[in-house]
């Protein structure tokens, strides 16, 4: 798992088959954005400046690109929020 650089685009995450990972700075909660989630994003839309804000209220967030499909598991724990981990649906974009 590695920080986006300012040339990845969400398009070379969806050419990769894995979801973005994005965790909040200010609660616990770590969801996984599907890439069909992510395809009105597609093209040259850069992951840096994806605006996403999480359930909390909170635009204190963190994604991350998943490098193996073994990342997606280790990211997401078990009760990593209140009532379990964060679905997601939690997570939406600001326009």
């Amino acid at each position: 798992m590695r920080e986006p650089s300012v040339t990845d685009s969400i398009q070379s995450v969806i050419d990769s088959g894995l979801p973005l990972a994005v965790r909040c700075g200010y609660c616990p909660r770590r969801v996984l954005i599907r890439r069909d989630r992510m395809a009105h994003f597609a093209g040259n839309y850069r992951i840096c400046a994806l605006p996403l804000v999480c359930s909390c209220g909170s635009k204190d967030v963190a994604a991350f690109i998943l490098e193996t499909p073994d990342e997606a598991e280790t990211f997401i724990e078990p009760n990593s929020s209140p009532g379990g981990p964060a679905q997601p649906g939690a997570w939406r974009p600001i326009f």
